[in-house]
Order: structure tokens, then C-alpha cells, then sequence
């Protein structure tokens, strides 16, 4: 059976990257595993080559790639690599596998040695159309790029396409003689002539011609082979017979000499999440805890303006006169009121405690908190002078960013040590560390519900953390490399993007339940939420489209095509326009959300990462994790007014506005 590699320029010899769908990635002539080309991914943040490419239902299909690390000095970035089984309509079936290579597991290109990496896919399911192979590096701070190269994806069962012909081999050797068959039948025999006496023997005579061709009998067996007669004119080359079956495997060869160890093998993929267990009833209401130290006395308010007079109440009647006083000093005339003398009533109780006011000190407003996920620290920037007013040292890979106004609280996840850091955004310093799953690539607030929402995109779940506090209250599983993830506070649902699965997966608040799976584009990564008109935005990277939700049906209801490589999105509720990060043009398309049509393009700066917007200046904040700077875009012009430098690496972004 003819072996057929899939995977279109996998040796990268055009000097190209197409037609791989990247995002990070460029073609070096570093170090090569053969030619003189190779990938290079970047370290630090998830960069990526994907390539879709046919394949069939009921076939097993082998995966095998070269990886080297592009720097001596530093370990090897964590990979993971995975191949998708797609239907006609690019929604996703199964996973063919799913393996990582941990860090520091791909040696350096200074020792002339490669990671081989070779992989059997499950069989492909009924429906597959098409196959996704996907190679990724996962954040991890100091640690070297990643060079790829003849990437192939064969045909291993099933019948595939008839490849070209491929040159004729060496003649085997003779096979041995067949049996001799049995002999034909004797002709008739001719009279008998004369015999005369025996002459001399004369010279030979001419050959008679040739008797016409009789028809061809039936193929008798072999008969005994006759002598070898003179070699004649070589006849015209008939066709090619049918290839005969395979031979049999020769024998093994002796064991060669061990070769050294290599790296450990890529973990398996984490298996199928169990099923939800029914949800147990409400325990009993906890007994009402003490009543917590009364906290210092604020600063006294100013004095409000006062109120109008009330209606005059009716007269109370005249309590019991009490002993005559003694005479006072004549006071002023004052206004006559109705009131007369006190009655004996008892003093009434005393009204309920009022709800407690927010904790006191000044709210930060106006403020846009970015994460610089190279130098762990958490820059702040002012809305009106547009400078860094404060840098916040940070956990380790500071990734993504939320922020709840209403508690004046930032938070940050730590993709290099599965934590969220809490930032009190008064005193811009981290006040609580919350543990959550692997590698957390996403936030995002419910201020309705004082809800945090965090998707680990390493161990395939969301941790929902209690803002009041500070802990995870549920652990929701949903699909494969979540990423981004947004929240609509009208309706109480959250919506994840699931970058291994072309999917967004949809929870609801309440019960904390995945209630609905919506496919949308290739590689999603991104996605903004309107509140005003319930539409869910989601960037796919992998078709350079926008899909657009209904959160009433979770259906498509549209798709707009953006620019290059989009990855992140952001909307101006007020004039409801969706801006889309394009890191592969360093731009940023502008879409109108009535008519679903780009409206304006604005350049901003190099490998855009995320997009925050302040709905009451209407300002647009695209950070550009490769020139380590943020763009303010005006969203009244869609013009860039100007750029901020932040730290190192620069990718989540949000306002407190």
C-alpha cells in the first residue's frame, strides 16, 4: 500500500511557513534536521504552527516531527502536540492523541541531536473529513525557543490515493523452477516414407516460412526445461503484471550496540473527566457567628443638606403633669409649636442596623492594570496622563488579568505556578494568593455575584473562586486547552474558549453546569461578551474570522473575517463595536455590531496580545507583547492617540473604570 504524507511543506525547505495557520512562529536558518530550513516557536507564551489537511474515517494515522531547542544556555520550552479529527464542517469528532513534552526534555542544537518524535493516532471516527495537527509551545518563563521540522503525518491504514510511481527496483533474484507439467498430447502420426538408403548428408536446406499463429491454448503446466537456445532480439517490454504479494520478513538482524538514553517519552493525555455526581442537598444552616469587633469610626462624612419638614404629627395626648420646675431665665421667643408636654411612654426599640458601607480609602478609578508575563510584575497605568504610575512585583508568569470595580480588586493569574494573586487596587499590593489549576490562561468577574472565573488550560477545567472570600468554591470540567474566558452578568452565564476543541463551552452561574457546547471557528482563542444585546464574540486564529453568538439559542448566527493571526477581542458597549487584535498585521479591525462589517483598521505595535476597553472614556487598550508597550486607541475616531511602555512580555490587560 502507497505511504502518503499529509502535512504540506513539514521540512519548511520553501522557506515559508505557509500553508501552516502560526502565530509566534517564523522560518530560521538556524539548525536543521534536514535541508536547510526549520520552524522556530517562540518560549514564553503560547506560540503555534497548525495545519488542517484530508484524512478519512476508519484510519489509524502515524505522526512523526524533529524538535531541537534553539538555545544552549536554557531548558527546552514545555510542547504539547495533537491531532484533531474533524467532520465536513470542521467541527470537532475526537482526539487522535495528545502528548507534552515537559520542560527541558528537547536537547540543544550545539549537540547535532534531535528529538524524534513518533505517534500512532486512535482511528479516526465515522464523519472525519479532515485532520488538525497542532504543535504549540506552553508559557514558561527562561526557558529557549523551539525548532521543528519534517513534520509528517502518513497514511497507515486504509486505502489512500494511488501515489506516483515510484522507480523499479533491483530485480530480485531468480525464483526456483516450477514443477514440469505433465506432457502434452502426441500429435498425429505422418506416414511412414521409404526408407532409401542413406546418402551423404546434405547441406542444410532453407527454412520454410513461418505457419500462421494458431490460436493460443490453454496455459498447460510448465513442461521440462529444453536447452537453452541462442539468446534472440530482446521483444518489446510487456506491461506490468500485477505486484505479487509481500515476502516474508527476513530475519532479524543482530542487536547493534545500545544507543544512549533517550528523553523521557511525552506524558500521555489526561483521560476522560468522570461524569458530574448528582448534587447533594443543602446542609442546615450554619449557627450565626459572633459579631465581629466594631471596625474604627470612619472619617465623618460632610454634612448633607436638609431635609424638608415633615408633616406635623397628630398631637399625642397630654401625659400626666409632672412636678412643677423651677422657674428659668426667660429664653428667646421662639415659633410656636404644636407640641405639647412629653408623655410617660416608654423609649421605642431600636431600629435594625443598616447594611455596612464599603471598606474606606480611596477607590482607584481610572486605572488600566497590565501583566508583563516576562518580568513577573504587574504594571499600572493612569487613564488621563497615560504614564505608569506603579509596577507591583507579581507571581510567576503573570498571564491574565480581571478586575472587580465594585471591590477595587485585580486579579492575575500565574500560568508558571497555577496560582491567582489578589490586588487590592487602593494600596496596589497583593493581598491574597489563590490556588487554582494547571496553567491558568484566563479571567474574567461576574460583579453581579462577586464571582471569579479562571480557565486552566493544562488541566482542561475553570476554577470558580468567591471574591468575598478568596477561595475556590467548584472546579467545572469543559473541553480541550481552554483559554480565554467571558462573562455576561444579565444572564449569569460564562462562556469559554477551548482552543484544542474548535468549541466554547457555556456554564451556567448558577449551577456552576457546562449546559451547552457551540462550535465555531479553527484555533479560537479570544473572545468579548455584550451584555447589552447578548452576543458573544470568539476569535478564531486558525481561520482569521470572527464568530458571533446568540446567547439566547448558543448558535452562530454570523461570521466576519478579520485580519491575520487575530487573537483577542474587546467591545465599546456604548457604540457597540468590537475591536479584534490582529497580532499577524499588528492591527486592529473594528466591527460594527448592528451590521457585522469592519468599519476601520488601526495599526498599533508589534504581537498584540489582549484588549481592555473603559467604557466611560470610550478608550481602547491593546497591549504588544513584542515591542513591550500598550496602544490607546479613541474609540470615537478608531485612531491611535498613543503608546505606553510597560514591562517585559506585556499580554492581559483590564480597567478599573
Amino acid at each position: 500500500m502507497p505511504i502518503q504524507n499529509l502535512i504540506v511543506n513539514g521540512s519548511f525547505e520553501t522557506g515559508t511557513l505557509a500553508p501552516w495557520t502560526f502565530s509566534g512562529a517564523t522560518v530560521t536558518t538556524l539548525n536543521a534536521h534536514t535541508g536547510s530550513f526549520s520552524a522556530r516557536l517562540q518560549a514564553g507564551a503560547v506560540s503555534y504552527i497548525s495545519q488542517i489537511v484530508p484524512a478519512a474515517p476508519g484510519n489509524s494515522y502515524e505522526f512523526l516531527v524533529s524538535l531541537e531547542r534553539a538555545t544552549d544556555a536554557l531548558p527546552s520550552s514545555p510542547v504539547q502536540i495533537e491531532v484533531l479529527f474533524l467532520d465536513a464542517s470542521f467541527g470537532l469528532l475526537s482526539t487522535g492523541f495528545l502528548i507534552t513534552i515537559p520542560e527541558g526534555h528537547i536537547p540543544a542544537f550545539s549537540d547535532a541531536s534531535w528529538l524524534e518524535v513518533y505517534e500512532t493516532t486512535s482511528l479516526s471516527p465515522a464523519g472525519t473529513a479532515f485532520a488538525n495537527v497542532l504543535i504549540y509551545t506552553l508559557p514558561a518563563p527562561g526557558t529557549s525557543d523551539i525548532l521543528v521540522d519534517d513534520a509528517a503525518l502518513l497514511n497507515v491504514s486504509g486505502t489512500g490515493s494511488t501515489g506516483a510511481t515510484g522507480s523499479t527496483g533491483a530485480t530480485g533474484s531468480t525464483g526456483a523452477t516450477g514443477s514440469t507439467g505433465p506432457t502434452g498430447a502426441t500429435g498425429t502420426a505422418g506416414n511412414t516414407g521409404t526408407t532409401g538408403p542413406t546418402g551423404g548428408t546434405g547441406a542444410a536446406g532453407v527454412t520454410g516460412e513461418t505457419g500462421a499463429t494458431g490460436p493460443t491454448g490453454a496455459t498447460g503446466s510448465t513442461g521440462s526445461t529444453g536447452l537453452t537456445g541462442g539468446t534472440g532480439p530482446t521483444g518489446p517490454t510487456g506491461s506490468t503484471g500485477a505486484t505479487g504479494n509481500t515476502g516474508a520478513t527476513g530475519t532479524t538482524g543482530s542487536t547493534g550496540n545500545p544507543g544512549p538514553t533517550g528523553p523521557t517519552g511525552a506524558t500521555g493525555s489526561t483521560g476522560p473527566t468522570g461524569p458530574t455526581g448528582d448534587t447533594g442537598s443543602p446542609g442546615s444552616t450554619g449557627a450565626t457567628g459572633n459579631p465581629g469587633p466594631t471596625g474604627p469610626t470612619g472619617a465623618t462624612g460632610s454634612t448633607g443638606s436638609t431635609g424638608s419638614t415633615g408633616d406635623t404629627g397628630s398631637t399625642g395626648s397630654t401625659g400626666a403633669t409632672g412636678n412643677p420646675g423651677p422657674t428659668g431665665s426667660t429664653g428667646a421667643t421662639g415659633s410656636t409649636g404644636p407640641t405639647g408636654p412629653t408623655g410617660a411612654g416608654a423609649t421605642g426599640a431600636t431600629g435594625a442596623t443598616g447594611v455596612t458601607g464599603p471598606t474606606g480609602g480611596a477607590t482607584a478609578v481610572n486605572r488600566i492594570y497590565v501583566a508583563n508575563q516576562n518580568s513577573n510584575n504587574i504594571s499600572v497605568i493612569d487613564g488621563v496622563t497615560n504614564t505608569v504610575i506603579a509596577t507591583i512585583p507579581g507571581g510567576n508568569t503573570p498571564f491574565a488579568v480581571a478586575v472587580n470595580s465594585a471591590l477595587n480588586r485585580v486579579y492575575v493569574t500565574n500560568d508558571g505556578e497555577a496560582d491567582v494573586s489578589v490586588i487590592n487596587g487602593a494600596s496596589n499590593t497583593i493581598i491574597a494568593t489563590i490556588p487554582v489549576g494547571t496553567n491558568p490562561d484566563g479571567a474574567a468577574v461576574n460583579p453581579s455575584t462577586n464571582t471569579v472565573y479562571v480557565s486552566n488550560s493544562g488541566s482542561n477545567n475553570v476554577s470558580v473562586i468567591s471574591a468575598l472570600s478568596n477561595t475556590v468554591v467548584a472546579t467545572i470540567p469543559v473541553g480541550a486547552v481552554p483559554q480565554l474566558i467571558g462573562v455576561n452578568p444579565a444572564t449569569n452565564r460564562v462562556y469559554v474558549v477551548n482552543l484544542g476543541g474548535n468549541n466554547v463551552s457555556v456554564i451556567d452561574g448558577v449551577t456552576n453546569l457546562v449546559i451547552a457546547t457551540v462550535s465555531v471557528g479553527l484555533t479560537p482563542f479570544g473572545i468579548a461578551v455584550n451584555s447589552r444585546n447578548n452576543r458573544i464574540y470568539v476569535v478564531n486564529t486558525g481561520t482569521n474570522n470572527v464568530s458571533v453568538i446568540d446567547g439566547a439559542s448558543n448558535t452562530v448566527v454570523a461570521t466576519v473575517a478579520v485580519g491575520s493571526n487575530p487573537f483577542v477581542a474587546g467591545i465599546d458597549l456604548a457604540l457597540n463595536e468590537i475591536y479584534v487584535a490582529n497580532a499577524g498585521v499588528s492591527n486592529v479591525s473594528v466591527i460594527d455590531g448592528v451590521s457585522n462589517t469592519i468599519i476601520a483598521t488601526v495599526p498599533v505595535g508589534s504581537g498584540a496580545s489582549e484588549i481592555a476597553v473603559n467604557q466611560l472614556t470610550n478608550r481602547v487598550y491593546v497591549t504588544n507583547q513584542f515591542d513591550n508597550t500598550v496602544s490607546v486607541i479613541d474609540a470615537v475616531t478608531n485612531t491611535a492617540i498613543t503608546s505606553v511602555p510597560v514591562g517585559d512580555g506585556p499580554t492581559g490587560i483590564d480597567v478599573n473604570p
